[in-house]
């Protein structure tokens, strides 16, 4: 289904307000870090992010719920492992979940200029999934600067996309473990649902407002005391019960009629 003429003049106007705003506070960004004023760069992206991101739910009518915030960590490192529904997950997750976080990705979306711009922003991780040796040594050494300097940094343990409102979340990657694992920082396990229905127009275009529901729900830390291979792996499917488990928990549906 296409969008009519009247959605697709209001949909610009909102993307021209967004690219002067987005302009305006990449300037300041810019002018406080050439002018060596880190600190204040840090407390304007977060800022930002969070109304922007929040302010494109808003657009969308949607209602988003979140449920466990008390068990984010507030002055410590910690990694979230969480399902991956949409292009809006990360939106969704800057938006609500109240602490500043970045995300480890694949090394091309570094090369998308307004995309990379923002990412590094966040002290995200850019990882290249063929340069396993080399990204092993990179890897520990981000894991490092995270502990250290008390940051959160959000993994989609599936790789990738489910993109179909009715497909199940994938298996997880091994991998995905060991930036917590090698350094003992705390996996924050959280489930998501209903941005799934925010890429498929017919759902937007017939779901009512009031029913168009998103949910987080955030699980308590875990301390990723495994380190063999066989602790890893049992540790990694106790995260991804957990993670189903909430899922199902908070599973929406969005009704088009």
């Amino acid at each position: 289904m296409r969008l009519g003429r009247l959605e697709r003049n209001w949909f610009e106007g909102v993307r021209f307000c967004q690219a002067i705003l987005y302009s305006a506070i990449r300037f300041f960004i810019w002018f406080y870090l050439l002018t060596g004023q880190r600190e204040k760069a840090d407390s304007l992206v977060p800022a930002f992010a969070t109304r922007w991101s929040r302010g494109i739910f808003h657009q969308r009518k949607c209602t988003v719920l979140v449920e466990g915030s008390e068990h984010l960590p507030r002055d410590r490192a910690f990694v979230v492992m969480v399902n991956h529904q949409s292009r809006y997950d990360i939106l969704l997750l800057l938006g609500f979940l109240e602490r500043p976080v970045g995300f480890v990705a694949k090394k091309e979306l570094f090369r998308i200029p307004v995309l990379s711009f923002w990412l590094r922003q966040f002290h995200s991780i850019s990882i290249d999934r063929k340069d396993t040796a080399g990204g092993a040594a990179a890897l520990n050494e981000h894991g490092r600067k995270l502990k250290e300097e008390g940051r959160g940094i959000i993994i989609f343990p599936e790789g990738t996309r489910t993109k179909h409102p009715d497909r199940e979340i994938q298996a997880f990657k091994q991998g995905s473990l060991r930036l917590a694992s090698d350094h003992n920082i705390p996996v924050v396990p959280i489930s998501l649902d209903g941005t799934r229905f925010l890429e498929r127009i017919e759902y937007y275009r017939r779901t009512p407002a009031s029913a168009r529901i998103v949910r987080i729900k955030i699980a308590p830390p875990v301390i990723p005391e495994a380190k063999s291979a066989p602790e890893r792996r049992q540790l990694m499917e106790s995260l991804r019960e957990t993670i189903v488990s909430n899922w199902k928990a908070i599973r929406v549906e969005w009704p088009t009629s």
